[in-house]
């Protein structure tokens, strides 16, 4: 039985996140981000769900984060 690790990568849509975000999905990962920059088009299409950064909110941020097996923080 395999499972899928979901992973996530603050500011996939900058410099540092988008290669990390990108080697991932090389991988075959499932990758979140956490970004500052919702509205931003997203290069990588569906395949990365974009969440707000909730630094004032942790119940948010924490829900945003159910299911992550790993954090990339770049922030």
């Amino acid at each position: 039985m395999s499972t899928v690790q979901r992973h996530a990568v603050t500011g996939a849509f900058g410099y540092c996140g988008k290669y990390i975000a990108q080697r991932l999905l090389d991988e075959q990962r499932d990758v979140i981000t956490l970004t500052n920059s919702v509205s931003r088009a997203n290069p990588f299409g569906d395949r990365i769900t974009a969440h707000p950064f909730h630094f004032d909110q942790p119940r948010l941020l924490v829900e945003s984060l159910i299911g992550v097996s790993v954090l990339y923080n770049t922030y």
